[in-house]
């Protein structure tokens, strides 16, 4: 059985948490990032330099990668690396190598606040008011959120606009062609995850945060709450078969929430491989989802 995974991105968060959750299993991760400061780049047994997911050089060396170390997994951390690894998925398969990602449509549909807004209406899911931001000037009723329509990270480029000069304002300062304009939502602000296998919804976590410059200063699990059991309609609202498992930030304001996904897709169990092992995992207020990946 290999068990041999590439993780990618491991300079942030995500990336170092992956390689994290494999430290004492069966598992060998192996840490590629395009910065040599990446600090995953130090925590694994093995390490590789790649190319930014921008250059043509990226897919050619994952691949040389994975050959080398003969990893039949990768995860990658960061947003920008996920279009590419969703449109090589057949070609990685071909290889012997699954990319644990979502298809290019969900990809496209969650890098894209805009369109993440139509998909939540057209499934009758409740979600802020969101409009382009030339179309929302003068028809929005302020207060306003201004944030990029795609990419953006860390609440980079959020702006909350409560009179008509900060609105004129940032409307001359930014790209008005990436900016949309949601409607204000008061309240605490949570994040929201779930983990899904062929439609199925194994578990719901929902953490109340306080933020410091867009990082998660303070977080609290809030059980059984209401919000909790939204995540888990949008999490299920999808294809029978298809594996799924989202992230979501959002905030509470009585009966809406403010919703913006990251989905990956494990495509081998939806064609009928075992099912993987979940596990929950609570360490004081600290919570994370631990799932083993059948692999052959």
């Amino acid at each position: 059985m290999n068990k041999r995974v590439l993780v990618s991105g491991v300079g942030g968060g995500i990336g170092q948490s992956i390689l994290k959750s494999l430290q004492g299993t069966a598992y060998t991760a192996i840490a590629a990032d395009a910065d040599p400061l990446a600090a995953g780049l130090y925590a694994a047994e093995r390490a590789y330099r790649i190319p930014r997911a921008d250059s043509p050089e990226f897919l050619p060396r994952i691949m040389e990668i994975c050959r080398q170390e003969k990893c039949a997994l990768i995860f990658s951390g960061i947003e920008p690396e996920l279009p590419v690894l969703a449109e090589a998925a057949e070609q990685l398969r071909a290889a012997g190598v699954t990319a644990v990602v979502s298809s290019p449509r969900v990809v496209e549909i969650a890098d894209d606040k805009l369109r993440t807004a139509c998909f939540l209406a057209e499934n009758g899911f409740t979600a802020p008011a969101t409009l382009p931001l030339a179309e929302a000037c003068g028809s929005m009723p302020l207060p306003l959120v201004l944030k990029p329509r795609k990419g953006g990270a860390r609440s980079k480029g959020v702006y909350v606009v409560r009179t008509p000069e900060e609105l004129r304002f940032r409307c001359a300062t930014v790209d008005p062609t990436n900016y949309v304009a949601q409607e204000y939502l008061g309240g605490d602000e949570f994040t929201c995850g779930t983990i899904n296998f062929q439609g199925r919804c194994h578990g719901v976590i929902a953490m109340r945060r306080t933020l410091r410059d867009g990082d998660t200063y303070k977080a609290f699990v809030e059980p059984h709450c209401e919000i909790g059991e939204h995540v888990r309609a949008v999490a299920e609202n999808g294809a029978p078969g298809i594996s799924k498992s989202y992230r979501h930030n959002r905030r509470e304001a009585g009966q809406r929430h403010d919703v913006h996904g990251v989905v990956v897709q494990n495509r081998d169990h939806a064609e009928g491989l075992p099912h993987p092992q979940v596990f929950e995992v609570v360490i004081g207020n600290h919570f994370a989802w631990k799932v083993s990946l059948p692999l052959d």
